[in-house]
């Protein structure tokens, strides 16, 4: 739930109105006071990321969020606390106000008028950050002892963790494990040969990669920073500002990269991003004997509301499915999309019957739906094809099968979701 800090009721309120065509609820509360009395009333009501908007440059209604903290709320960027989103008019002058957003822990900062869609990804982004997957970290390191200590620390504080003993293995794991960032634990003048040589590859050229080392000596960090390495971590820092620091700079890699595999007008991750994920989903469902569905999704007739309405009419459709599909799935389902109207949805752990009951549902509550475009009220279907694993062994086959399965729904009329025949 979004709890909106508002003076203005009738701004708030429509605000949310625009929110909900992207499956995000929330409640209006003129002030932190009132958001405050609402939480010790009931604390069912305490909501799960809150937006301020700032009336001017002064930015007094931040310092009433202490009042949040007194209660137990803990605010702040970092994971598993309450984001904090400030909005504030396009005039007010911001340089000294962001200093103060980030004094007092702001998550985003935001200036009006802006798209509901901007903002609806900036909401639904902050409030997902305690569900994500953990960040993955490949450790290479030679020694087996000291590499059961380090992946003993990072797995502790939540972190994914990968040993690799081998450097030359080092290369293929980068690929099969995707991490969001690499450790290496080995003598010096291997380390700077290593990396230098993982910085040739395009795809890896922003992976972060720390160093453990011992010495002090300037030159041998400057040679390990001009082979490509991103950090010199010290192997006498405390493990908790060792752990402070791998996440720190892992979770601003993925960050980045987020913005660089996500279609610029839904947000969704792009088909190479979700061919990546898919490939290694279905390597791990193999593994632990899981199961795995793969939903192919049609908006049916968009070529024909942009003939009827304006291109603008099928951007809004897209974009509106895009959140409709974010809000109503899992967080761990991957979702992207493929190119003008078609989107994917990967379900990990999830048989096909079960995403066929799942997807035809949404499908029903999408077609109900009507989105505002320039005061028209627009309605729209989608069609869609179900395949998935172990009914199909790979990749190719199941997407194989999924877009057989969409181009009999299609056949058939549209409107409906089908299951893949064999």
């Amino acid at each position: 739930m979004l709890a909106i800090i508002d003076h203005d009721q009738l701004v708030a309120e429509a605000l949310l109105r625009q929110l909900e065509t992207y499956a995000i609820t929330g409640n209006h509360f003129e002030s932190i006071e009132a958001l405050c009395s609402a939480i010790k009333e009931d604390e069912t009501r305490t909501p799960d990321a809150i937006l301020i908007e700032i009336l001017d440059d002064e930015g007094e209604e931040l310092e009433t969020t202490t009042e949040l903290t007194n209660l137990g709320l803990s605010i702040g960027c970092e994971q598993n606390k309450c984001p904090l989103i400030l909005i504030a008019h396009s005039e007010i002058e911001t340089a000294a106000l962001k200093l103060k957003a980030a004094e007092y822990g702001v998550s985003a900062f935001l200036q009006s008028p802006l798209r509901s869609n901007v903002l609806s990804e900036s909401i639904n982004t902050l409030m997902a950050r305690d569900t994500i997957e953990p960040l993955r970290i490949l450790m290479i390191d030679t020694k087996p002892d000291s590499a059961v200590s380090y992946t003993s620390i990072l797995e502790h504080s939540g972190m994914l963790t990968l040993t690799v003993l081998d450097p030359l293995q080092s290369f293929e794991m980068l690929s099969v494990y995707m991490p969001d960032l690499v450790l290496v634990n080995i003598p010096t003048a291997q380390a700077t040969v290593l990396i230098r040589a993982m910085r040739y590859s395009e795809k890896f050229n922003t992976l972060p990669i720390a160093f453990l080392g011992q010495s002090e000596e300037a030159a041998e960090q400057q040679t390990l920073s001009l082979a490509g390495a991103d950090e010199y971590l010290s192997k006498t820092l405390p493990s908790e500002l060792l752990v402070l620091t791998i996440s720190a700079k892992a979770r601003r890699y993925r960050d980045i990269k987020a913005t660089m595999v996500r279609d610029s007008l839904t947000g969704l991750y792009s088909y190479n991003y979700c061919h990546e994920i898919l490939t290694q989903l279905l390597e791990k469902a193999q593994q632990r004997d899981h199961t795995l569905v793969v939903c192919l999704l049609d908006i049916d007739n968009l070529n024909q509301t942009n003939d009827q309405y304006g291109q603008g009419a099928g951007h809004k459709l897209l974009q509106t499915l895009a959140r409709v599909l974010q809000n109503r799935l899992r967080r761990r389902d991957i979702i992207g999309r493929i190119n003008g109207r078609e989107f994917i949805i990967i379900m990990p752990e999830t048989s096909t019957r079960v995403g066929h009951v799942i997807i035809d549902n949404l499908r029903e509550n999408f077609s109900l739906m009507s989105v505002n475009f320039n005061s028209l009220q627009i309605k729209a279907t989608l069609s869609g094809g179900l395949a998935g694993f172990p009914e199909q062994k790979s990749v190719a086959s199941i997407l194989e099968h999924a877009e057989t399965a969409l181009g009999n729904a299609r056949a058939e009329g549209m409107n409906r979701i089908n299951l893949s025949q064999s």
